[in-house]
């Protein structure tokens, strides 16, 4: 009984360590499992990351910690002109680099910063192309190296590219020198020509200006005889004449007076010329018993001499007239208008009064007296028109046609 006893504890023990053993069998055949398909995994994403690098546009070498290379993608016959097949196993420095100072440049920087960039020259079959290379050290834990990567591009044709940039841009800054140069030159030439220009304009100037003025003189002198003439006439209608003729002198003087003053000796400023006329034709025709008021108003009017002229001699025939004529009677005011303007392309000179009017039957054209003749001839000297009307006193309007002005 009791060997029996013992018998069925062996049998029990035999049973749980057969169960253990299978349970850790089973573990072990679990872990394989799962290291092979972790090992499957790792397999297809290096391959993944082989095949991308294969297809990279630029080279890509991986070296081993003496540098010797264990991956090279297609790019390398591309750039290189070495196969990946051939060109694993060789140095990475030696296939990489023609210039011993490129090799001792990278070496020094890996070791002292674990990476290094920069553009060298490498051979391509017979050609020598230059790239742009970037190289890191892998290091393990314990920091030791145990790989190089490195990466390729070929920048030939950019360098190619700048180097033409920088030859035209050398090109171009000799010729902006020289072109600099001769613009200089030729404006140094120009401000002469202007200094010359401007003194020569000047000279003349000086020289339109004593013109004027001893255009003036003569007149003022031919004026002076006149008026001793005058004097010495012995004859009342005579000594009018004289007096009327010397007046129209005057008129003329005033235009070289105002002229020789002037800054623009081009053209006459009639705002200030109509107010001294007017002003010495009324000192000189006194009306008995009526004082007369001059209202002159000009705008933007300004001519040359051939229009300033016998546009003057105008004015003091009509306003000659007006004193002379349009108050005899008269007690007490009287008002002479003055209107001259610019109007759509044409000079508008209104000269009015409220005297006593025109006579009847009045026409300029027709009329005996001088100075409505010369009037008329004077007016169409200038292609222009006059016209006239009784309406509360004599009304005189005279318009001509403005001159085209040409730059100079």
């Amino acid at each position: 009984t009791r060997y029996g006893r013992q018998g069925g504890l062996f049998r029990d023990r035999r049973l749980r360590i057969q169960a253990l053993g299978g349970l850790y069998q089973l573990q072990v055949a679990n872990a394989r499992r799962l290291r092979r398909e972790a090992e499957l995994r790792y397999s297809a994403r290096l391959q993944l990351y082989i095949e991308s690098l294969d297809l990279a546009s630029d080279c890509v070498l991986i070296a081993d910690a003496d540098k010797k290379l264990m991956y090279a993608n297609h790019a390398t016959a591309r750039i290189l002109g070495v196969a990946p097949e051939d060109a694993v196993g060789k140095s990475i420095s030696k296939l990489l680099f023609t210039d011993p100072g490129d090799v001792r440049n990278s070496t020094e920087g890996l070791r002292s910063e674990g990476r290094w960039h920069g553009e060298v020259n490498s051979r391509s079959g017979l050609l020598v192309v230059t790239t742009d290379v970037t190289m890191a050290a892998v290091r393990d834990t314990r920091d030791n190296v145990t790989a190089y990567v490195c990466i390729a591009r070929d920048v030939t044709q950019r360098k190619r590219t700048e180097s033409e940039l920088a030859d035209h841009r050398r090109n171009l800054e000799v010729l902006v020198a020289d072109r600099t140069q001769a613009l200089e030159h030729e404006i140094a030439e120009t401000m002469l020509v202007q200094r010359e220009l401007a003194k020569s304009l000047r000279e003349k100037e000086l020289l339109l200006k004593e013109l004027h003025h001893r255009v003036k003189n003569n007149m003022q002198v031919m004026s002076s005889l006149l008026s001793i003439q005058a004097e010495s006439a012995g004859n009342e209608q005579l000594a009018e004449l004289l007096g009327e003729s010397q007046q129209r002198i005057k008129s003329m003087a005033l235009i070289h007076e105002n002229l020789y003053q002037s800054k623009d000796l081009l053209e006459i400023d009639f705002d200030d010329y109509i107010t001294m006329l007017a002003g010495g034709l009324r000192h000189l025709y006194e009306v008995p018993g009526v004082v007369v008021s001059l209202d002159i108003r000009v705008t933007n009017v300004s001519l040359d001499i051939d229009s300033a002229v016998p546009c003057g001699l105008i004015i003091n025939e009509l306003i000659s007239n007006s004193l002379k004529h349009g108050f005899v009677g008269r007690q007490g005011e009287g008002n002479i208008f003055v209107e001259f303007s610019q109007v759509e392309g044409r000079y508008v000179l209104h000269i009015r009064d409220d005297g006593i009017g025109l006579p009847a039957g009045f026409d300029v054209d027709a009329a005996l007296t001088m100075g409505m003749e010369i009037v008329s001839i004077l007016t169409q000297q200038l292609d222009g028109e006059i016209t006239f009307e009784n309406n509360g006193g004599a009304r005189f309007e005279v318009s001509f046609p403005q001159k085209v002005k040409h730059d100079v």
